[in-house]
This record gives C-alpha cells, sequence and structure tokens, in this order.
C-alpha cells in the first residue's frame, strides 16, 4: 500500500517521490569518499594526551574561510536530499529542517569521531559546526526551490526514457565505452618511462651532480627489469634471505668489498672509485660507509639499464642500508641520475622520511609526486626494502611484509587534469576514474534494463554478460599496455561501479514501478 498523500503541498509531495533515494545516496557516497579516504584506520588516536575521542580533536583546526565554505557545500546536497526524503513522508516543513539539521550534526559528529583513528585526517569540531550549517542549508535550498528542480529532472529523466529505447541506450554505452578505453590508453601512457634519459649514472651514496650526499652504511643493491609478485617480494625481503626468487637482476652490487662484487648480475657495470669514497668496515657484513665526501657512480652511462627498464616498463628496487642519523640529514641512497642532475629514479633520505621518485609525464611536472614514507627510519637500524612497480601500481616491501602501494594508472593522469595532484591521493584517483568510466555506463544499462523483456531470460542474461565484458576489455588492455598481471581489484571495481550506476538510477521504488508499467 502507498503511502497517505498530504493534503498540502501535494505537488512537492508527487515530485519527491522519484528522486529522494537517489540524491540522498550521491550525497552521503560523496561524503564518506571526501571525508574518510584512505580509509586507512589505526588504533592508535591522533588526539592529545588525555583527551577522551567522544570529545573529538581541536575546536579551531585554523583551515579559514575557505575551509569553512567547502564543508558548508559538501553537506548541502545531503540536506537537499534528506529534506527531500522527509517531504515525501508528509513531515512539516518546520520538522524538516531541524530533522535535517540534527542528522547532518550526527553524521558530521560520526566522521570526526572516526577521523581520529585515520592518521592523514583531523578532528575538529568546527567541521562539525559547517557540515550541520551545510546541511541545514541544503534544507532551505530544497523548500526553497526543490519542486523545481526536481521537476526539471524528472522532465529531463522522462525524456531520456522515452528517447531511450534498450538497442538505442545499448549502442550509446558501447560508444561512450570505446571513447573511455581508447583515451584510457593515452592516460597510461603517461605514466611509462618515455621520457628516460639514456645518459644517466648509476650513483650510489649521492647523485651524479655530487650535491645530494647521503651519510650512512650501505649494504646492497639489485634492480631487476620486472615487477616482483608479493610472494617473492616477501620472501626476498626476509632478514637473512639473499636467495632471488624473482630471478637474475639486471644491476647487483655487494659492498663487502671494493670494488662491490657483481656476482649473479646480467650488466656488468665498472664503477669509478675515489679514494676514500667507500671504505669497508668489516669484510664479514655487507657494509660500506658513505661519509657524504665522496661518491660512488658508474663510470659510464648506464645506457644499457635504463633501456631494458624502457622496454618492460616495470621495475623492482631492492636496497639493504642503515642511516646514520634522521635530524638534519638528507641525501641519495642510490640514485639513476644525469650530470646535470635530472633523474630518472632515486632512493633518497629527507630528515627521517624515505623517498622514492621516478620519472614519467606525470612526476617530471609534479616534485610533490616523491613518494615519503615516514616512521621507517631509526639510525644506525638495518633496513631491508624493495620497489615494485607494475606499470600500474607501485608497492613498498620491509623486512617480509607490504608497507604500503600507490596506484599510477590512468585515474592519477586524469585527476591531473582538473587539479594539482597529491602523492598520499593516488589510490583515490583510481576509484574516482573507474567511477567517472563506469557509473554512467551503469546509468545507461539500469535504463536500457527497464525495457527489458523479464520474461525472456536471454535478453537479462546478455545485458549481464555485457556489464561483465566492459570492465574485463578495459583490463585486459591495460594488462597488454603494461605488459603486468591482471588486477582483480580494478576488474571488481569495475563491475562494482557499473552495478552501482544501475542499482543507484532505479533506487526509488515509485519511479521503477511507473517506468515497469509504461
Amino acid at each position: 500500500m502507498s503511502e497517505a498523500e498530504p493534503t498540502s503541498d501535494a505537488s512537492e509531495y508527487r515530485v519527491c517521490r522519484g528522486w529522494s533515494n537517489r540524491i540522498l545516496i550521491a550525497a552521503l557516497a560523496g561524503i564518506l569518499f571526501l571525508t574518510l579516504y584512505p580509509f586507512e584506520f589505526s588504533p592508535h588516536a591522533n588526539l592529545p594526551v588525555g583527551r577522551s575521542p567522544v570529545l573529538l580533536g581541536v575546536v579551531n583546526k585554523g583551515g579559514g574561510v575557505f575551509d569553512v565554505v567547502l564543508n558548508i557545500l559538501l553537506f548541502l546536497p545531503f540536506g537537499f536530499g534528506l529534506a527531500a526524503k522527509l517531504r515525501k513522508k508528509g513531515k512539516p516543513r518546520p520538522s524538516v529542517l531541524l530533522g535535517t539539521w540534527l542528522a547532518g550534526a550526527f553524521l558530521s559528529y560520526c566522521i570526526e569521531f572516526l577521523q581520529i583513528y585515520i592518521p592523514a585526517r583531523d578532528s575538529g569540531w568546527d567541521d562539525v559546526f559547517s557540515n550541520s550549517a551545510g546541511a541545514a542549508v541544503g534544507c532551505i535550498a530544497f523548500l526553497a526551490l526543490g519542486e523545481s528542480v526536481l521537476r526539471v529532472l524528472s522532465s529531463v529523466e522522462r525524456a531520456i526514457n522515452a528517447w531511450l529505447p534498450a538497442r538505442r541506450a545499448f549502442a550509446i554505452l558501447l560508444l561512450c565505452f570505446a571513447a573511455w578505453a581508447f583515451y584510457a590508453v593515452h592516460l597510461e601512457k603517461q605514466s611509462h618511462f618515455d621520457s628516460w634519459s639514456r645518459d644517466n649514472f648509476l650513483v650510489f651514496g649521492n647523485d651524479a651532480t655530487g650535491r645530494r650526499p647521503w651519510k650512512g652504511n650501505l649494504f646492497q643493491v639489485e634492480i631487476w627489469s620486472r615487477a616482483a609478485d608479493s610472494a617473492a617480494a616477501r620472501q626476498l625481503t626476509q632478514a637473512g634471505n639473499s636467495v632471488s626468487p624473482i630471478g637474475p637482476p639486471l644491476v647487483r652490487f655487494d659492498f663487502s668489498s671494493l670494488p662491490p662484487g657483481q656476482e649473479g648480475a646480467q650488466l656488468d657495470i665498472p664503477l669509478a672509485l675515489p679514494a676514500a669514497s667507500a671504505t669497508p668496515h668489516n669484510s664479514n657484513q655487507l657494509e660500506a660507509s658513505f661519509d657524504g665526501a665522496h661518491l660512488v657512480a658508474s663510470s659510464l652511462p648506464v645506457s644499457d639499464l635504463v633501456a631494458d627498464l624502457q622496454q618492460t616498463n616495470q621495475f623492482s628496487v631492492r636496497v639493504l642500508f642503515a642511516p646514520n642519523d634522521i635530524a638534519n640529514s638528507s641525501g641519495r641512497i642510490v640514485a639513476i641520475s644525469s650530470p646535470s642532475g635530472v633523474p630518472n629514479l632515486y632512493v633518497g633520505q629527507n630528515d627521517g622520511e624515505l623517498v622514492f621518485w621516478f620519472r614519467n609525464d606525470l612526476s617530471v611536472k609534479r616534485p610533490a609526486l616523491g613518494w615519503q614514507i615516514s616512521k621507517l627510519l631509526v639510525p644506525g637500524q638495518t633496513r631491508d626494502l624493495l620497489f615494485s612497480f607494475d606499470g600500474s601500481n607501485i608497492r613498498l616491501y620491509v623486512a617480509g611484509k607490504k608497507l604500503q602501494d600507490r596506484y599510477w594508472g590512468p585515474g592519477t593522469a586524469f585527476a591531473g587534469l582538473f587539479r594539482r595532484v597529491k602523492q598520499g591521493e593516488l589510490n583515490g584517483y583510481r576509484d574516482i576514474f573507474y567511477g567517472v568510466v563506469f557509473l554512467p555506463i551503469g546509468c545507461f544499462f539500469g535504463i536500457a534494463a527497464r525495457r527489458l523483456d523479464r520474461r525472456k531470460p536471454t535478453a537479462l542474461l546478455s545485458a549481464g554478460l555485457v556489464s561483465l565484458l566492459l570492465p574485463l576489455i578495459l583490463e585486459l588492455e591495460l594488462v597488454a599496455l603494461d605488459h603486468r598481471s591482471f588486477s582483480l581489484t580494478n576488474f571488481r571495481l569495475s563491475v562494482g561501479m557499473v552495478l552501482a550506476g544501475l542499482l543507484w538510477i532505479n533506487a526509488d521504488r515509485a519511479h521503477r514501478s511507473k517506468a515497469v508499467q509504461a
């Protein structure tokens, strides 16, 4: 039985039925993604000592007027959608305004509470105040303009639904997907090594300019022209493991003697060794001390190494080292660098942070895309780490465990068209990219599915296969381009976005019922 329609504001009630759920779902999804990303929770609260998590963080985070405006805008769609939902149920306007404001405050409080346990986030009461104000503003906007806005949305949807029979919808769906698949190749290529220079030198304890000295003990360096799978990377970086499960490396330097040993390496790289550049302390350990006064570098450019890495567009870099200090101590531990100072790749230290950077069309224009890992370096403590890049994802393994990963696929290049990309947000750009590609496809699929004859299983089966086939095609295309393994994560994300779009466009029961009757 349908809900009783109120005697007043009947036209507003009718027009709310088709869009209240969709607006509210979209608003909640956007809020949760933008406030809780990267969804990495820690049991240690990010609060002053002795302060209860229930009291949240600071009262004033000092974000300024711009942050307040953003917080209001973030919750404005939520207030609009919730007001539409409450008016759909026949609630009076004063109750709608009060309920929307309280709901916005409660939602914001829950989010700020969770942000206490996300190291990359700050929690504070000022966000609760501005977010709840945004919900109230959204409610007022709905009460003033909601009927007109929703009438326009409903009219547009009815026109699309009438103009878009199943066959035409699927044709447009395939055309849109083909355009995205073509454009994804262009975006993906921006993470490739095409811009690498072959006149670079391989340098240890510095870069080729000699202006970035590093102080510490270097034990071993290995470089492969392939990505290490998770099991091999964990096995290789376990304590005391000297047998490579990845295969013979292109480059391997063992600093237990001078000149450093290169046994097992595919490339023989002669080194230029200044007299006091590296002096072994103990021949029983893989240890060479770099005091910052000299550097150890290849005597010739490592063009063969660069060419091999460019051919596969993959690498694994393993470094065993121990820094002397983490305060006021910076430099390059190992680098593939030109004499002018422009590197292809380097592993370095910036005070207490480990830094990794490699050159491509994205990072060369954005120095902030250097990967900075904190809370890893300890003075005098040996670290066995491996960076593995498969053409799309880069992962860091330390002491037999995967510590972090970052996404470098087409989503990063796509995000760079609209904003200043940051390395801490790289994984989020993947979610946004696949959402932009596959959510509209899911919506088109959902509109087309309304016209399918549900009594014919073959029609429904064909539609279901299409929803799986398109994500599979895009993933296989990127796999062939990068020569990497198939990513179930990307495939599941793509399929999930298609299903999310399909369910979202049909989220309002009243709308679905009318569509079936049409």
